[in-house]
Parts: C-alpha cells; structure tokens; sequence
C-alpha cells in the first residue's frame, strides 16, 4: 500500500501500521495531527534510496 502525500513523494507503509493508523484515526477528533504524530516515525526510520 502506498500514499501520497505529494505528486513527488510517494512513501510506502507497512499494512500493521496502516492498521494502527486507520484505528487511532477514530480516536483522534484532529486527524491531521493524529496522522502525522503516527507517519513522522516510519518516514524517519524509513530508509532513504
């Protein structure tokens, strides 16, 4: 699965924390917040090609 959070960047994600994301989205009234507090991790642990 993969989003995109811009025409030029698209970031891959894995299906668990797609999971844990669309989960905690219903808990969150901010959801840009809640989206980013749970994407900043991946996309800093992410390897950069």
């Amino acid at each position: 699965m993969t989003i995109d959070l811009r025409p030029d960047l698209v970031v891959e994600i894995p299906i668990p924390s797609v999971c844990k994301l669309m989960k905690n989205m219903k808990n969150i009234k901010n959801m840009k917040t809640g989206g980013r507090e749970l994407l900043e991790p991946h996309m800093m642990g992410a390897p950069s090609e």
